[in-house]
């Protein structure tokens, strides 16, 4: 069932907790607006002292196989159950009824579309409703066929009883609407579910719904909009939400901040006597609204650097190219900036230089094909601590995450580095700053070789298939190839615009071989026509009817993104195949 009331909910939890004795167990995707979300959770349960369990998810059977070994507790057979980003495409009813029938699941997520079982089914399931759910059929348009599955020959007597029904209200009433036989009430059900599981988007950030959720509280503070922000960028970067709702989103966050107030910089010479002010100083969380560059990781690398390995300015200038290059030097030095110093460290140049190095970029990137060069953000700063963008910290989570194959260690080390930034988090983040780097320099060296040696195939979908490069490693799962996805389209929209003037946009298809696994990561995308925008995506609609007409095809398809799916490698060109021809149709 939804529920738009968050308060209410999480009273029923804590009541639970606290009367009842019912444990709290949190499954979270392995994205960084749910572990962002997850911060803010766990954070309104320790303030109310009540216990929990926090399990990072890859896949919908990896809740099933942690819920039968993790949450098996006879004595506290009751449970809250937070699906966080994992919940959505997921019969709950169906997949966990058995293990946890008498738990309470609490479904957040931003993906779209919402499971229907979840919505319409009874009270032990509560999805959190954002507000932006788009049409929801109602019960009686999608469920007849569901919970009636009669057999053929019950069909035909049913229709024909049915008819017989029909004519009689007929010769009673010759006006009377013809009435729908149950054949047909069935096929007109089919095509209305089929229409609502058509197409994936995304609602509104899962951290900001457990902000609005503390907000409801009253217990909001400046670290949980911190996490909100951070869930927020998160879904931007990575092309899940457009411009304009990211826009309308920061301006909300924005708001809350100017609600939260900050420490004068000034304090009373009576806090100064008593030491206050280095204290608070130290102590004190500080965020800061700005309107930053596009510019990927700046802050932590050269201007150089950064600008070459952002898709803003990357794709626009076409820098895999030898022109491409040379047209960044020419902008660099137009600007007077000595490309000796834009190839140091941002961190390391002196401040003079530094301020006009951006007023500089900021002024002359219109007359570069570089709009929108700057977007409304945060910063945050802890006591005497470096600043950090949320992007940066975006980036270094998600590089985190994708490092190794030590899955679980890599979800406790990133939703380490979103925590309050003690030295050991600040720690942690650095290294995911350094795997972030390591990460787009490879993403480039793979881009020029698709762009350079033509790789991308035309056809009612592009498509490219990688199989062999020491970098594939990095490009194993959904956000990774998601980014990869978004630089190649860029590149390909610019190199277009430059060359003919005009770009047709079709579906993308990336797959990458992962000889460990011999398998092919799999990813469809649809962006918009222009930079920024977004389009529903109908690839893992496509995949779902492939994988389902040729069940010979082996494959793992039980990612919480529907866009991606992992087939043996024997068989990927069959479902390419396959893909294709549905495509053409």
């Amino acid at each position: 069932m939804l529920i738009a009331n968050f308060r209410d909910a999480y009273e029923q939890v804590k009541r639970d907790a606290l009367q009842s004795g019912m444990s709290v167990t949190i499954f979270v995707a392995q994205d960084v607006d749910a572990l962002a979300a997850c911060c803010i959770l766990t954070s309104l349960l320790q303030a109310d002292m009540i216990g929990y369990q926090q399990i990072g998810v890859n896949g919908s059977s990896e809740i099933a196989m942690r819920s039968e070994t993790d949450l098996d507790d006879e004595d506290r057979p009751k449970k809250s159950i937070f699906l966080i980003n994992c919940g959505a495409f997921v019969n709950i009813a169906k997949f966990m009824v058995e293990e946890h029938a008498t738990s309470t699941f609490y479904v957040v997520d931003s993906h779209r579309p919402m499971h229907l079982h979840n919505i319409y089914s009874s009270e032990w399931i509560q999805v959190f409703d954002d507000g932006d759910m788009g049409r929801i059929p109602r019960p009686d348009e999608v469920f007849d066929m569901t919970e009636y599955n009669e057999d053929e020959d019950a069909d035909e007597l049913d229709e024909d009883e049915e008819f017989a029904l029909a004519r009689q209200q007929r010769r009673e009433n010759p006006n009377a609407p013809i009435p729908l036989t149950r054949r047909e009430r069935h096929a007109r059900q089919r095509s209305i579910r089929d229409n609502y599981y058509s197409k994936t988007f995304f609602g509104t950030s899962v951290a900001i719904q457990m902000f609005m959720l503390a907000e409801s509280l009253n217990k909001e503070s400046t670290e949980l909009l911190w996490w909100a922000i951070v869930g927020l960028t998160d879904q931007f970067v990575h092309e899940r939400i457009d411009s304009a709702k990211y826009a309308a989103e920061i301006n909300q966050l924005n708001d809350a901040a100017m609600r939260l107030g900050t420490y004068d910089e000034e304090q009373s010479d009576a806090q100064a006597d008593e030491g206050l002010t280095e204290k608070l100083a130290i102590d004190r969380m500080q965020l800061r609204f700005d309107v930053d560059f596009r510019f990927l990781l700046y802050r932590h690398w050269s201007l150089y650097e950064s600008m070459v390995h952002s898709s803003h300015v990357g794709a626009r200038l076409q820098v895999w190219t030898s022109k491409g290059k040379q047209k960044l030097n020419t902008m660099l030095a137009t600007m007077g900036l000595p490309l000796s110093q834009c190839k140091q460290k941002v961190s390391v140049v002196d401040q003079a230089f530094r301020s006009r190095l951006l007023e500089q970029v900021e002024s002359h990137a219109a007359n570069y094909q570089l709009p929108d060069v700057r977007f409304a953000t945060f910063t945050m700063r802890h006591g005497y601590r470096p600043e950090i963008s949320a992007s940066d910290a975006v980036y270094a989570a998600t590089a985190i995450l994708e490092s190794s194959n030590a899955r679980e260690e890599n979800f406790h080390r990133a939703i380490d580095s979103l925590r309050k930034p003690r030295l050991e988090s600040t720690s942690m983040l650095s290294c995911g700053v350094d795997a972030s780097r390591q990460f787009h320099q490879a993403l480039a060296r793979l881009l020029t070789v698709i762009i350079e040696t033509g790789m991308v195939t035309a056809g009612p979908i592009r498509h490219v298939t990688l199989s062999d490069s020491a970098d594939l490693r990095h490009f194993w799962h959904p956000a990774s190839l998601t980014k990869l996805a978004i630089h190649l389209t860029e590149a390909l929209r610019h190199q277009a615009m430059n060359t003919r003037g005009s770009f047709v946009n079709k579906p993308l298809l990336i797959a990458v071989c992962n000889s460990d696994a011999d398998m092919y990561s799999v990813l469809g995308l649809t962006l918009g026509d222009t930079s920024g925008e977004i389009q529903k995506n109908h690839l893992g609609t496509s995949f779902r009817e492939i994988l389902k007409a040729d069940q010979m095809l082996r494959c793992r398809n039980d990612s919480f993104d529907s866009n991606f799916v992992e087939i043996k490698r024997e068989d990927y060109p069959n479902f390419l195949e396959n893909l294709l021809h549905l495509h053409l149709r």
